[in-house]
């Protein structure tokens, strides 16, 4: 058993706070694919006080999301290569490459993780479109995961970070920051909001880690 994701799951966890349940497990749809973000975005706020902690999670969560939309490319891309509607599942598409290719496909592991599957013999065309559109997805999938898999710190100072905040928002903080008074309730429900969303990041980043790797294994399998 590979070990690696759940130690990397109980690190980041240590110190997220309760908010996190609240994101837990919707970056995927029911195919198990990856989904669009059901993750408030981030914005800062007229409370200087707090920006320069927001703008970090907001670089932190772009990175996220671009890893998550290279997981569904993974999966979109065969299907266009391969002409099959875009909903169709990674696992439908890969049986679909090895039905059109016979049993001339094998897969080597380029980086210690990545599969990389050729043609031992000529291939249709499709075929081979198809065959360098998935080697392409995974390579690109790998390059944003490696910059994610570097965040593991920065995501954990940044939760313990916000954990001050709620404790902060006073009359006192609006009033030096010049918020006028009507603006107050706006202010403090994106700032709330962004709070949610850094709580969450360590169970983000845990889950796009996860299932990037299961990508990898999935492909790995299905052409062993």
């Amino acid at each position: 058993m590979n070990f690696r994701p759940l130690m990397l799951l109980a690190a980041l966890t240590a110190v997220a706070l309760p908010a996190v349940d609240a994101f837990a497990g919707k970056d995927k749809d029911k195919s198990g694919e990856a989904a669009e973000s059901k993750y408030p975005e981030i914005k800062t706020t007229a409370v200087e006080d707090f920006n320069p902690a927001f703008t970090k999670a907001k670089t932190i969560h772009d990175t996220l999301q671009a890893t998550e939309n290279n997981l569904t490319k993974v999966n979109t891309s065969l299907a266009a290569a391969l002409k099959l509607d875009q909903t169709t599942s990674l696992e439908t598409a890969l049986t679909e490459l090895k039905n059109k290719a016979g049993k001339k496909l094998t897969v080597a592991i380029e980086g210690g993780r990545v599969p990389k599957v050729s043609a031992q013999d000529a291939v249709v065309p499709e075929v081979q479109t198809a065959i360098d559109t998935l080697n392409t997805s995974l390579t690109d999938l790998d390059k944003t995961l490696q910059d994610v898999e570097k965040l593991v710190p920065e995501v954990k100072g940044l939760v313990a970070e916000v954990a001050a905040f709620p404790g902060m928002i006073n009359p006192d903080i609006f009033k030096r920051n010049g918020v006028a008074a009507g603006d107050i309730p706006k202010v403090t429900k994106q700032i709330n909001s962004n709070i949610k969303a850094i709580n969450a990041t360590p169970e983000r980043l845990a889950a796009v880690t996860d299932l990037s790797l299961a990508t990898f294994g999935q492909v790995k399998a299905a052409f062993q």
